[in-house]
């Protein structure tokens, strides 16, 4: 069976999630590019340090008996990240917040990344993709402000 359980404190009286850190060695060259988890929590959210990278809906893919014999469903979850990190943290969620976590599989995709390649932080100088902008905007249905319309257009000016 091979099952990990994660499991609160039995003193703890909150409903804290599972965490699940994540980290590569930095000095290896080495990104996390995308995560799957095959584990009881239905859902997971990823973030790079704090801040959310994304979300992943898990499938139902199998189920299983824990030892006192109670079934367990497990869902399988993939998410690719935006921007490779060395680092990430991912949190578990299950409907009602059960008090325990079961973890079957973790699969975690790593690039080689070369010093010039380095997605983690736009190198200084360099130039934003306002188009790009423009279009991520469009698709979610959102308006600029028109303060972040004149922060688009002085952009604009100062990269021409």
């Amino acid at each position: 069976q091979g099952l990990v359980s994660l499991k609160r404190s039995p003193d703890s009286q909150d409903e804290n999630p599972c965490f699940l850190y994540l980290r590569g060695d930095p000095n290896g060259g080495e990104e996390i590019v995308s995560i799957g988890i095959l584990s009881s929590a239905r859902n997971m959210e990823v973030y790079l340090g704090e801040e959310y990278c994304g979300t992943s809906r898990g499938k139902n893919v199998c189920s299983d008996l824990d030892n006192s014999e109670h079934e367990i469903i497990f869902y399988k979850k993939y998410l690719q990240l935006e921007s490779s990190s060395h680092a990430c943290k991912i949190k578990l969620l299950s409907f009602g917040e059960k008090p325990c976590v079961f973890l079957s599989r973790v699969v975690v995709h790593m690039r080689q990344v070369s010093a010039s390649s380095s997605t983690s932080s736009p190198a200084l100088g360099s130039r934003i993709d306002l188009q790009r902008v423009q279009t991520i905007m469009e698709s979610m249905g959102s308006k600029l402000s028109p303060g972040a319309q004149q922060l688009m257009d002085m952009v604009r000016f100062q990269q021409q």
